[in-house]
């Protein structure tokens, strides 16, 4: 695949993948990502390993989910992936693509000031 300057279609989703290759967790994140997507829905992620350019494509294939491009900008190159075939978006119901041009909201997370104290361990048999 020739990368392009830019990705054809608007992404549902997207995260950066950082410095990670695929054997190293990028493709964890990918599937974190890609899961609670809809069939013909977009993730779009980044990366600044050189190695993924090669690696990815091969995932998509063993999965069934199609790589739609790839934009290269200095070191950092950006992958839009289909869940599935980019048919599938098409055939998606005209609602559903509304919906997804609408990205969730961020939802507050709050990290307690302090933990519970452990609890006290049991004795083992051994020590009976």
């Amino acid at each position: 695949m020739d990368p392009g300057t830019a990705h054809p279609i608007e992404a549902d989703a997207r995260f950066d993948g950082g410095d990670l290759d695929c054997g190293n967790g990028l493709l964890l994140l990918i599937r974190q990502h890609i899961d609670p997507l809809e069939r013909g829905q977009l993730l779009e992620f980044r990366s600044t390993e050189i190695s993924v350019e090669e690696d990815f494509p091969a995932w998509c294939r063993m999965t069934g989910n199609e790589l739609v491009s790839l934009v290269r900008r200095g070191r950092e190159r950006s992958f839009l992936v289909c869940k599935g075939p980019l048919a599938a978006r098409a055939a998606r119901p005209a609602a559903m693509r509304r919906a997804a041009q609408h990205p969730r909201a961020a939802v507050a997370v709050r990290v307690p000031d302090a933990l519970p104290a452990p609890t006290p361990r049991r004795p083992s048999r051994r020590s009976r």
